[in-house]
């Protein structure tokens, strides 16, 4: 009977303190929107005269008018501690890529490509500055992305990001601003909640 009584003791104080502890531990959803981004990289002309010699690249290379629309992006960030989030991005972005033949091409024409791209991204978080009002932190990520359309077709390649500079105003409900390169965005820019 002791030690039913002692097992049970052990297992309310562990389970309290458990509970306790996630408490503090704080999930973040957010909703933003990246741009420009690397997109470019499945839907560039240049090969279409690329195995030309380079006497005639010039009069052969395409001219391009590249429109990266940008990526919506929604993140999910669990509080490991007060320095330490982990979590990760799911993103879709759209580009399109107008393509206008060099002088010296036959038949010249204008060629539009468009491709959607979807990515999946664990993501980490150190914050050099947190309070309730205004955090400040760095965050980076690597994972990978598929994308439709392009004059490759449906490719599977690694995405990455890092952001050295990002900041949330704002304490249950908190405006994101982030400056960073990778293949999600250069700037990002929405919202998140803390729950």
């Amino acid at each position: 009977m002791k030690k039913a009584f002692f097992l049970l003791s052990l297992f309310l104080l562990l389970a309290g303190a458990f509970f306790a502890q996630a408490q503090d531990r704080k999930h973040d959803v957010s909703i933003t929107i990246g741009g420009p981004t690397g997109g470019y990289r499945y839907i560039s002309g240049d090969y279409y005269y690329s195995e030309r010699g380079s006497d005639l690249y010039g009069l052969y290379k395409t001219t391009e008018s590249y429109n990266p629309a940008g990526a919506f992006i929604v993140g999910y960030t669990y509080r490991l501690s007060d320095q330490f989030t982990v979590g990760g991005d799911a993103a879709l972005g759209l580009y399109d890529l107008e393509i206008r033949q060099g002088s010296a091409a036959r038949n010249r024409k204008t060629v539009t490509h468009e491709a959607t791209v979807v990515s999946l991204m664990p993501v980490g978080e150190w914050y050099y500055f947190r309070d309730g009002g205004a955090d400040l932190y760095m965050r980076a990520g690597f994972g990978a992305e598929l994308s439709f359309g392009g004059h490759d077709g449906t490719r599977l390649r690694p995405c990455w990001q890092i952001t050295p500079l990002g900041v949330h105003v704002g304490s249950k409900t908190y405006f994101i601003g982030e400056l960073g390169i990778g293949t999600e965005y250069l700037l990002r820019l929405g919202f998140g909640f803390r729950f």
